[in-house]
Formats: C-alpha cells, structure tokens, sequence
C-alpha cells in the first residue's frame, strides 16, 4: 500500500472489505499507511458505514477502476458528511477498484477493494495517475487471489493439526533425509521422554543403534521405486533404553516412490511416521472410541477395559457396579458394535484404536 502511494504521489492506500448491503460498506479489516491511527479507527467504526461508494463500486466488474468524479459533483462532494470527515483527515479524494468477489453465497465475506487517497492539495488524480492505476488493478487481483489461497491453506493446516493432535498415535511427517516437518502432540510428548525415539538436529532418531539402522535403511529404500519395502510400508519394534515394552513403528510413504525421487520434493513431507506406546497407562480415550460407535461415556469406559482383557465381573467390582447393571452396559456395547463377544470387541479395538495409539 504505501508503494503504490507513493507511486501515484496520493496521501494514502488502503486495501478493506466486505460489503454487508449495496448501500453500506463495512470494512472487516483495513490496512493503510496514514500514521493517523485515531482517525483511521474512527473511519471505521462510523463514517466508512456512511460512505456511498459502495453501493456505486458493486455496479462495477471486478477490476474496473472507479473515483469520486464518476459518480459526485464537486458540490455534492463538499456538502457530505463523509468527505468533510476525510477533509479534516487530510483527505478528500479517491479512486479504487474491487479486487476481490464474496467467497459465499451469501456474500458475507469478501469484497475486497484497494483504493487510494488523495489529499485536497493533491486534487483529484489526473488521467495519467487513473492510467497507471489501472495498469496496476490486475496485479493488485492476482496478489489479492493469492493472499486468499494462503488463508485458506493456513486454515486447512490449522484443522489438520487439530485434528492430528486427536489421535492417540505419535505422528510425524518427515522429508527423505528424516528431517521432521510435522508432529502432533502427541509425537511432542514422546520426544520429551527420550526413551528410544529422539531428535537429532531436527532429524527423527531411534536411540538404540539397531533400530535407527533398520529404520534408516528402510526409508532409504522408499526412494528407491526398483527396491521398495514389502507392502510399501515398514512395520517395526522399537527398543527403549528403559526395558519398558517396545513401540510400535510403522512407516509409508506420502505419495507414490516414482513422485518423491523429485529433487524439488526434498523438502517436503514424503513420510509418515506412526509410533504407538503399547505400554502407555492410557490405551485408548473412552470418547474417542465412544463417538465412534455411539457409546455413552460409561459403555466406553467398559468397552475398552474387556478389550484390554478385564473381565465383566473385575470391571464392575472396580468401578463398584452390580453385576445387572454391567451386564445391562455390555449389552448395549455388543449392539451398538455389532459384536457378540469379548474377543470380537477385542478384535475391533485393534483395529479402530491401535493404528492410532
């Protein structure tokens, strides 16, 4: 903005949106280049709510540049509200263009606009200025489109973290030389403990020499199309210094091995890494697996105890239950899983809860 100010010798640009009606333009952001702050807060609270431009510029096809002098007399000009506001904010005059087009159907959020200010000593832009502006309206286009794509993708990566850091499993998202660019929190967690799986200048390690030689070996035949592992993934133990029961490791490639071998790819993830704890306290979360069948916290809870071996009877003397009324939780479980006994239920758990674990 203060670029294209300073190029078009104008007082100020902003770049705002969105319309809410044809007749009243209510800026949901703004960025400008006038060190004025209070004034600009001021235009945005009211006197931008009163400005007619908007219901003149939504006429106009993306991309067409319009000014003042298209659509107000000089006396109309000096006689309203809003541009003697801008007169004694050191400005009077603009041209602008619609930059950006609402993203929904209701188009509630987004017309973006670029325009720019002029001050009464500058005077209204000549042609030449309007020329050059225009010249300068299908970047502006381009660049707003692109700043759009960002968000978005800035979101999508958002929701993916958050709905990573739902699954019990450690993750990460590795390039070819292991360098981690992605974990969630869980895969945080295991690292703090350093108990077989560590970092090394940001590089994914297994502690245990053996293992980091199997691990590496196997990934380094991933990059390899003629010599891929079995299955195209590799599934492993992973020793821990502690003696505590072995992770589980399964690895796979992002994207297909004749993709990957791009040197322009070797910075982005090609891996995943799953690494599951089968001796953590906490195997399962009750809701995870309860929303995934219907279950109410307490059929949960149960559920995934007989899956961890636990008979009725040790449940419901634990959890101080009568028999009848564990009995009467077992046999929701069984309908809502579609199973008949415990080793089915272990079955499902297995596969719905320990991939992700």
């Amino acid at each position: 903005m203060r670029s294209i100010s300073k190029l078009l010798g104008a007082e100020a640009a902003t770049y705002s949106g969105s319309f809410v009606t044809s007749s009243a333009y209510r800026p949901s952001f703004l960025f400008h280049d006038s060190e004025n702050h209070g004034a600009v807060r001021e235009y945005l609270d009211y006197y931008h709510s009163i400005c007619e431009r908007g219901k003149y510029s939504m006429k106009e096809p993306m991309g067409t540049v319009y000014y003042d002098y298209k659509y107000f007399s000089e006396s109309e000009i000096n006689r309203s509200e809003y541009y003697d506001f801008l007169s004694r904010n050191n400005g009077k005059y603009a041209m602008g263009a619609t930059i950006g087009l609402p993203r929904t159907s209701r188009g509630l959020c987004g017309i973006q606009q670029c325009a720019v200010h002029f001050s009464a000593k500058h005077g209204h832009p000549e042609a030449a200025k309007i020329s050059v502006y225009e010249k300068l309206v299908p970047h502006l286009v381009r660049a707003n489109l692109m700043r759009h794509q960002f968000g978005v993708t800035r979101n999508l990566v958002g929701e993916l973290r958050s709905a990573l850091d739902l699954i019990p499993s450690a993750i990460f998202g590795l390039t070819r030389d292991l360098t981690i660019k992605l974990l969630n929190s869980r895969a945080e967690q295991l690292l703090a403990v350093q108990d077989g799986v560590s970092t090394l200048r940001g590089k994914l390690r297994l502690l245990l020499p053996e293992s980091q030689r199997r691990f590496a070996d196997s990934i380094l035949q991933f990059t390899d199309e003629n010599s891929t592992p079995e299955g195209n993934h590799l599934l492993m133990p992973v020793e821990r210094p502690s003696g505590k029961r072995s992770y589980i490791l399964l690895a796979t490639p992002a994207q297909l091995p004749a993709e990957y071998c791009d040197e322009t790819l070797k910075n982005e993830v090609c891996f995943l890494v799953f690494v599951s704890d089968p001796a953590s306290d906490l195997p399962g979360n009750p809701e995870y697996f309860g929303a995934a069948f219907g279950l109410t916290l307490a059929e949960s809870r149960l559920a995934l105890s007989m899956a961890e071996g636990a008979s009725l009877k040790d449940y419901a003397n634990k959890n101080r239950l009568s028999s009848e009324t564990a009995r009467w939780h077992l046999k929701n479980i069984f309908a809502k899983t579609d199973t008949r006994r415990q080793g089915e239920l272990v079955r499902l758990f297995n596969s719905i809860i320990l991939p992700v674990r």
